[in-house]
């Protein structure tokens, strides 16, 4: 088996989908983490794998142009009905913000091309502490649940 896309039959995707709505509505911290597979659909490309080779969607042109994607959208809703606590992503296309995520529910591991002045050691520093902050008070409070 390769890495490459593939179907579910009909009722193994009914099941997952059951499952994964399962998980949602019981979650009290859902975290998404998220990479360059959730903006190929909106023409920016996938730099870290194969997987632009065999990409026929067209460019954005700019990342500056590019649309957020019905995952971006879908997160931010998920956020918006109480469900989603937190996004952490490795992009730096700032497509979440364009789709109205709230910055501050969101960690951008790598920063942002998307605002023009912006030093990156300032920033890689900053979103470390808060990364580590943040991590730290989850952690903490998961262990703290698996206790009791």
């Amino acid at each position: 088996m390769n890495a490459s896309e593939y179907q579910d039959d009909p009722d193994v995707l009914r099941e997952k989908i059951a499952c994964l709505a399962k998980m949602v509505l019981s979650s009290k911290q859902m975290t998404a983490y998220t990479g360059a597979g959730i903006s190929t659909s909106s023409g920016i490309g996938d730099y870290a794998t194969k997987g632009k080779e065999k990409s026929k969607k067209k460019k954005a042109g700019s990342m500056l142009l590019a649309r957020p994607t019905l995952a971006h959208r879908t997160l931010t809703a998920l956020h918006e009905a109480g469900y989603l606590k937190h996004w952490i992503q490795q992009n730096h296309d700032g497509l979440p913000q364009k789709a109205g995520f709230p910055q501050e529910h969101m960690n951008e591991i790598h920063g942002k091309l998307c605002i023009y002045v912006q030093l990156i050691c300032a920033v890689t520093t900053f979103l470390a502490r808060r990364v580590i902050r943040w991590y730290y008070s989850y952690y903490c409070s998961a262990v703290h649940f698996l206790l009791d």
